[in-house]
């Protein structure tokens, strides 16, 4: 337990590793305080949002001119509603092209698991794209609310399938953590925990991911 030759800390802490910090207050006169104590974990697989290996793909043929991507407090934010296409086409099997943040330096990517954390005050479509090879090839799962609709679909090229949907849809401005484990040519998401979507397709073994 700390004491009071400890060491004496008067501003913030930082820590650049997993370590458990216990702290104790002493003054003149007065029994020790108890010992507070706090494990923290530092995740070495956690990607910085803010880093330099981001770039931002816009599909051509949208309404306005370009997306807006900002990066704040550690939590990536696209503003303008890019998005391309009629919003009275509520088919899920429509694809839908908007802009997407691709993490560059991930394209040697293979098996293994993504976890996410998304939430939207818009109605309309949000996810992440895998195992991407370029900006028309990769996989992609997507929420939409106005639509009311999960879907997890293969774009490859002119080529768009869906895979598998369901009519789930989000509420607003509530977060949602979204996991996809990929296993070869198994692709399962889960959303909150539960099971969402499951399909096997080989068109791709690797690629990079995108916040889509």
């Amino acid at each position: 337990a700390p004491n009071e030759a400890s060491p004496r800390y008067s501003s913030p802490l930082r820590l650049t590793k997993s370590a458990t910090v216990k702290a104790r207050a002493f003054a003149a006169d007065m029994p020790p305080s108890q010992v507070s104590e706090a494990a923290f974990t530092i995740d070495p697989n956690l990607i910085n949002l803010a880093g330099p290996g981001w770039r931002v793909y816009d599909a051509p043929g949208a309404a306005i001119p370009a997306s807006n991507w900002q990066v704040a407090d550690g939590i990536a934010t696209e503003l303008s509603n890019y998005c391309v296409g009629s919003a009275s086409d509520t088919s899920p099997d429509k694809e839908r092209p908007g802009t997407l943040r691709l993490y560059a330096p991930g394209t040697d990517f293979t098996d293994g698991e993504l976890t996410v954390e998304m939430s939207s005050s818009d109605d309309d479509g949000l996810g992440v794209a895998f195992r991407a090879q370029g900006i028309d090839r990769h996989y992609l799962w997507s929420m939409d609310a106005q639509r009311g609709f999960h879907v997890l679909a293969c774009k490859n090229g002119s080529d768009y399938r869906v895979l598998a949907k369901n009519t789930e849809g989000f509420a607003l401005n509530q977060w949602y953590k979204v996991r996809v484990v990929l296993d070869g040519p198994k692709l399962t998401v889960y959303v909150d925990g539960k099971p969402d979507l499951e399909v096997s397709d080989r068109t791709f073994a690797k690629g990079a991911f995108a916040l889509y």
